[in-house]
């Protein structure tokens, strides 16, 4: 006989053991191990929560009728997968596969193919983060959630360097040059997105409509929250006018100072005077002159005929506004006069 198996050791051809399934064996509940996959079970989706704080939004949208439309003909293709919710016994988390749970639900699905993995919760947020930014529609504020999500939980992984690592001279990364390095995107656009999330909600909402550019938001984002508030009533006020990138930054420098007034935040989104009453210049060629004007008139002759003709144009302009209030008055009063007579 040869030797003995240590306990434990995988039999040849058993597939390996899962430890979360064996987690979720314990819970009692109807969950049905799926043949074709050991780590994957069939989940009630009753039992699934939304992740915590998932900035994802999750719509209802053509792009996912297209997904119901696919999984009533083909089935779920991918499964979801989900860890066990630490703050609710016998539920679990979504980490990734929300907009397939939501698809399963409109399908009219009650249990949907899972895997349920075993992981601390700032690695289910980053997975999470991670799994979703392969959408290809992300808004802004969304993004800018997102990374500061995943940043704060690579943090809190990260800790402090070992002894070993310093005597080494190990150098820590810092979390944003690792994000930059995962996304392909500079490290200053990193931490100008994730400045996003330091902006009043009514400025978040101007952002997400593009109304607002990502660049002068994030400059406007320095501002105190009484400041950004003032700020956002006065672009409200004046039509939707916002700050040009030149502005938003004097307005961070003047807040940083604390030389910042609502006069110097109402400024950057009121009309000039200029604006106001823009000079007036319009240039007539002979061609478009000459029809109107007497055959041997002078450039002073046609600028008199012209100014008397724009004259004669206001004054049936006022003739008529005041016949147009004259009718309304008239009208007006008939309406009253009927009314008293019906109230007798």
């Amino acid at each position: 006989a040869g030797p003995a198996k240590p306990e434990g050791e995988k039999k040849a051809g058993e597939p390996p053991k899962n430890p979360a399934l064996d987690d979720v064996a314990d819970l009692k509940m109807n969950i049905v191990p799926d043949d074709d996959d050991s780590s994957a079970i069939t989940l009630p989706i009753d039992l699934i929560d939304d992740f915590e704080g998932h900035p994802f939004p999750v719509e209802d949208d053509q792009d996912m009728m297209d997904l119901v439309s696919s999984i009533k003909q083909f089935g779920l293709l991918e499964r979801i997968t989900v860890i066990p919710n630490a703050k609710k016994p016998g539920r679990f988390e979504i980490v990734a596969g929300h907009r397939r749970k939501r698809a399963c639900q409109l399908a009219g699905y009650t249990n949907i193919r899972a895997e349920v993995r075993s992981m601390d919760r700032d690695t289910a947020i980053i997975f999470m983060v991670d799994s979703n930014l392969k959408r290809e529609k992300i808004s802004p504020m969304t993004k800018a959630r997102a990374y500061a999500m995943k940043l704060e939980a690579m943090k809190r992984k990260a800790g402090r360097l070992s002894k070993t690592d310093i005597l080494n001279g190990k150098k820590p990364m810092r979390a944003d040059e690792q994000l930059a390095q995962q996304t392909g995107e500079s490290r200053a656009n990193i931490q100008k997105i994730t400045r996003l999330t330091k902006l009043e909600p009514e400025l978040q909402e101007m952002v997400e409509k593009k109304v607002l550019p990502v660049h002068t938001a994030a400059d406007i984002s320095y501002l105190k929250p009484e400041e950004q508030k003032k700020l956002a009533d006065a672009i409200a006020k004046e039509g939707g006018t916002v700050p040009s990138g030149t502005q938003a930054a004097k307005l961070k420098k003047e807040s940083q100072a604390g030389n910042l007034t609502e006069e110097k935040i109402v400024k950057t989104v009121a009309p000039t005077k200029r604006e106001i009453s823009p000079p007036l210049k319009v240039t007539l060629n002979d061609e478009d002159l000459r029809p109107y004007m007497p055959k041997n008139a002078t450039i002073p002759d046609a600028k008199r005929i012209i100014l008397e003709a724009l004259a004669m144009r206001k004054q049936a302009m006022d003739r008529k506004a005041l016949k147009n209030a004259a009718d309304k008055d008239a009208t007006k009063g008939a309406k009253e006069k009927k009314t008293l007579t019906t109230a007798r």
